[in-house]
Order: structure tokens, then C-alpha cells, then sequence
């Protein structure tokens, strides 16, 4: 198998697929329980602000796909010499900080929610395993792999919120007006981060043969993602209650659990809870594949195996040091909205204006 993928290999459905899973399956685990105890019912304007906030990083994407074309990021801007390696340097590190906590995450997930008695370090071993086998085939696998889960599960939100509806209670919406400034401030920060992951694209999108498309869905994928997590934080919010989904680990997972129609259904989630798993796996692989196809555009194919091995084993043994998902949260904020989130937004802005002087500069040339 090559080290790295011919260029075009995927279509822009399968990009589409792709920047869906880049964001939502951590999102819908992470984010509701931090900004529904933060903001109560507020945590939904968050959510709608963070959501219009991430138009920003969407069109600066859009801007550097235009003005680079069928080109990879790294060619468009070799024309700033070296400094135009440190954008795909301060993605790949964005990146790989931000793996600890999706490996870690995805352990907890299944520990809290289906495999109480498994060791995390099994669970974690044996996703090392499809993350390394999924990787190394690239952007091609991935899309392909993206192509045929990703639809079931994006379907999945909005028919539980229809199961949902007989234990829904609209009265805990109540007053829908915003209360919490902080709501409009510091909760819309903590969704932008998450929205903003749109800027993959910058690598995935090379490999789009009908470049036509690529618009198209990056606009929905960020639409879908917000949407989803406006479902899946509502979700506990109408069932339990500002004050008691607050309190809970991981709202969304109980509230799906609460959701039976009696020997028909009994624990919904445990028929969720493996497709959400394999969904989780698909955006590790994504994650990695990004990381190290960035970094072999602009050092060279060879690195692309590399990375994809070394930033696999380190991210996921040192995820088995945040043994619940409390750890996780509060990991969250060192390596993501402290970190790894200005990290990926400062080369995004960097990445636009690099490509935008480097066309400049060929077109007075």
C-alpha cells in the first residue's frame, strides 16, 4: 500500500461525510453537560451563536480552497519559503493535542454506557487496531468507510428525538429569552471551537474530484452539526430539567436511556451504543489521517505512515490517564480551548493570508 494517496480520490458527498464526522460524535458526548450546567437553558443560544460564529473559519476555508484549486495547501503556499511549513505544522499539532481526549472519550463512552467492567485499556487497544488499519489507507478509506455510517447515525438523532416526544416538557424551555451574558460569550467560544473544525477541509478537499460540491457541503456539514448538538443538548433539557441534566455525566446518553416503550424497548441506548462507537472510530481515523497527511504535504510522503503510527499509540495510551469522563472535561480545556482550538484557527488565518499574498505576488510576477 502507498505511503501516501494519488490525489483526487473522493467525491464531495464523501467530503461531506467526512466534516460531519470530524465534529459531531464528540461534540454530542462532550459539550452538552459543561454549557447546560454553565447556562441552563441557555446553553441552545450558545449553540446558535457558536453555530454563526463558525461561518468565519468556514469562509476563510472556502477562501483558501478557491485560491489554491486543484492544488495541496502546502504547494500553495510554498512561496513563502519555510513559513509557509508552519501552518500545517500548527494544524497537525492542533490536531494530535486534541486526540487524547477522543481517544479518551471514546473509552468512557463505552464504559459508562455498555462495557462497565472492561478495562479501558482494552476497549482502547482494540480501536488502535481499526484506527491504524483505517488511516493508513487515507482520505480514500475513510470517505468510503464515512459514505455508509455516517448517514445511519446523523438519521439516528432526530428519530430519538421523535421517541423522545411522550417525555418531552416544553415548560423547561421556559422564558426562551437569553439570561446569561456568559451564554453569548464564553458558551458561544466553547461550540465555536467544536463548529470550527470545518477547516480540515483545507486538507480533505485536495482529494475532491467534482470541486463544484465542495461549497455545497461544507455548508451543510456545518448546518447538520449544529443542528445535531441543538438536538442532543435539548434533548435532556425537555426530559430532566436544567438543574438535573446539569448534573448528569452525560445527559444525552441518559436521556436516551430513559426513552422505553415497555418490553418493545427497554435500553434504547444499548442498540445506539455500537454504531456510536464505530462512528467515534471513523473520527479518530479522520483526525489521524489529517494530522499526518498535512504533515507529508509539506515534509514529504514518507512521514505520512509515521505520524499516523506514532500519534495513534502515544495519543491513545496517554488517553488511559483520564479514567472518567469528569477527567475528560476538565482535560478539555488544556488541550482544546486553551490550546489545540487557537492553534488551528491562527493557522487558518495564516494559511488565508499566506495563499492570498502568494497569489498576489505570482500575479504581479
Amino acid at each position: 500500500m502507498k505511503a501516501e494517496p494519488l490525489r483526487p480520490v473522493i467525491t464531495s458527498r464523501q467530503l461531506l461525510y467526512l466534516m460531519i464526522a470530524t465534529t459531531f460524535p464528540t461534540e454530542a458526548l462532550l459539550l452538552p453537560s459543561p454549557i447546560i450546567r454553565s447556562f441552563g437553558k441557555d446553553a441552545l443560544w450558545a449553540i446558535l451563536g457558536g453555530g454563526i460564529v463558525a461561518i468565519l473559519p468556514l469562509l476563510l476555508t472556502l477562501f483558501v480552497l478557491r485560491r489554491q484549486k486543484a492544488e495541496t495547501l502546502t504547494a500553495s503556499l510554498q512561496r513563502l519559503g519555510m513559513f509557509g511549513k508552519v501552518v500545517p505544522v500548527l494544524f497537525a499539532a492542533a490536531a494530535i493535542l486534541a486526540l487524547v481526549n477522543i481517544w479518551a472519550s471514546f473509552a468512557q463512552l463505552l464504559r459508562v454506557d455498555l462495557l462497565a467492567r472492561t478495562p479501558a485499556w482494552v476497549t482502547t487497544f482494540t480501536a488502535d487496531v481499526a484506527v491504524l488499519y483505517g488511516a493508513v489507507g487515507g482520505p480514500e478509506v475513510v470517505g468510503r468507510i464515512g459514505e455508509i455510517l455516517v448517514p445511519i447515525v446523523v438519521l439516528e438523532v432526530p428519530m430519538l428525538f421523535l421517541l423522545a416526544i411522550p417525555w418531552l416538557d416544553p415548560i423547561h424551555m421556559l422564558p426562551l429569552l437569553p439570561k446569561h451574558t456568559l451564554s453569548l460569550s464564553l458558551g458561544v467560544y466553547e461550540v465555536f471551537t467544536f463548529l470550527a473544525e470545518i477547516s480540515f477541509a483545507i486538507y480533505f478537499a485536495s482529494f475532491v474530484r467534482d470541486r463544484q460540491g465542495i461549497a455545497r457541503a461544507l455548508w451543510i456539514a456545518l448546518g447538520v452539526n449544529t443542528l445535531m448538538l441543538l438536538l442532543t443538548t435539548a434533548l435532556p433539557i425537555l426530559m430532566f430539567g436544567c438543574e438535573h441534566a446539569g448534573l448528569l455525566a452525560v445527559p444525552t446518553v441518559t436521556a436516551v436511556r430513559a426513552i422505553h416503550y415497555g418490553f418493545l424497548v427497554e435500553r434504547l441506548d444499548a442498540f445506539l451504543a455500537a454504531p456510536w462507537a464505530a462512528f467515534v472510530i471513523v473520527k479518530l481515523i479522520i483526525w489521524t489521517v489529517f494530522a499526518a497527511g498535512i504533515l507529508a504535504d509539506a515534509f514529504g510522503p514518507r512521514l505520512f505512515r509515521w505520524t499516523i503510527w506514532a500519534s495513534t499509540i502515544v495519543a491513545s495510551a496517554v488517553s488511559l490517564s483520564l479514567p472518567s469522563l469528569g477527567d475528560v472535561d476538565a482535560n478539555l480545556w488544556a488541550v482544546w480551548y486553551e490550546t489545540g482550538a487557537p492553534l488551528a484557527l491562527i493557522a487558518l488565518v495564516v494559511a488565508a493570508a499566506g495563499v492570498r499574498r502568494g497569489r498576489g505576488g505570482t500575479a504581479r510576477a
